[in-house]
């Protein structure tokens, strides 16, 4: 008999279940080889959908290969409302006890899971860069501490469930069998709860004019070495000579306002990408970083200091000034 569920937060996007959920899924059905492995039975992979899910949303979840779907429903859940789903979260928790909660570090997610936290009195690991069962049994979460410099491992021993967030693309979606999981409607006792405060009125999408760094095959990135805004023009001229190509940033160059877009940083608090080049300009090459470009295919790094740090992690390393290689290789794609 299973006596372990690990939930899977499914937040709704627009109509469709947000792609973090499938992420984490497949992480979880890696976690649960270990848990079986060690515990002689696996855990019961289960999906958590607050809110009245749309028809497609829950063929998808039916189909996913979690064992069961969580179908949370009640007459104030038909809007997202940060105390309201808290606390039909709480609810479900109390009464099914889950060893592990993920959610994506989304929006919502980063709202939701520390909410759920402090009112089941357990930790929660925050922007979470891997996940896994040690030796001992116990959930081990890693996340990045001091600026990025290192790895800290988060192990909550004595409370369940166990949280983590994780930012959505770090890891693969894996296809898994579909179990045709059960559906379990869970109605929580919300009368007494306020659903003032934080509500969700609208939702507005932004049209982006290019690639999503996250989709892109080439990704020419740039850091603080980069200079200035003017400077940073040139990325976007070098990128335009690639095919699914994307313009990407590091967070010092956002604060500097180079980059316009959140969306386009790269790393542990931004996008997570597996391009088959990336080439990283002025990057020093912080763990924050590194961590969301250590799939990509092939990387080039260019930076004037010869022991950056960048270095270690790239396939060829070109020790020189950013602007004026990017310049002259703009130049020579201009005449191929």
């Amino acid at each position: 008999m299973r006596d372990k569920k690990i939930f899977i937060y499914a937040e709704d996007d627009c109509g469709k279940v947000n792609s973090a959920y499938f992420e984490l899924l497949s992480k979880a059905c890696e976690i649960n080889k270990t848990i079986e492995a060690q515990d002689g039975a696996p855990a019961e992979l289960c999906a958590v959908a607050v809110g009245a899910a749309g028809e497609e949303a829950m063929k998808s979840l039916v189909d996913s290969g979690a064992d069961v779907v969580y179908n949370i429903k009640g007459s104030k859940l038909d809007v997202y409302n940060p105390s309201v789903f808290s606390e039909a979260l709480t609810q479900l928790c109390k009464a099914e006890v889950p060893y592990i909660f993920l959610f994506g570090s989304t929006a919502q997610g980063t709202e939701i899971a520390p909410t759920l936290g402090v009112k089941l009195h357990t930790g929660v690991a925050a922007h979470c860069v891997d996940l896994r069962i040690d030796g001992e049994g116990a959930f081990v979460q890693d996340v990045p501490a001091f600026g990025g410099k290192v790895i800290g491992e988060i192990i909550t021993p004595d409370t369940l469930p166990q949280i983590a967030t994780v930012k959505p693309g770090l890891f693969q979606v894996t296809k898994l069998p579909s179990k045709a999981a059960k559906i379990v409607s869970f109605q929580p006792i919300l009368d007494e709860v306020e659903s003032g405060g934080i509500v969700l009125k609208e939702v507005h999408i932004k049209k982006r004019n290019s690639l999503p760094v996250d989709k892109a095959e080439v990704i020419i990135c740039g850091g603080f070495g980069m200079g200035c805004d003017e400077n940073w023009e040139l990325l976007e001229k070098v990128a335009n000579y690639f095919e699914k190509s994307a313009v990407g940033c590091t967070r010092p160059a956002l604060d500097e306002d180079w980059a316009v877009d959140e969306g386009t940083m790269i790393g542990t608090s931004g996008k997570t990408v597996r391009p088959k080049l990336y080439i990283g300009a002025g990057i020093s090459g912080a763990m924050h970083h590194v961590c969301g470009i250590s799939d990509s295919d092939f990387i080039i790094s260019i930076n004037k200091d010869e022991n950056a740090e960048i270095f270690k992690t790239s396939d060829l390393k070109i020790v020189g000034d950013a602007v004026r290689i990017l310049t002259a290789l703009e130049k020579r794609l201009s005449k191929e």
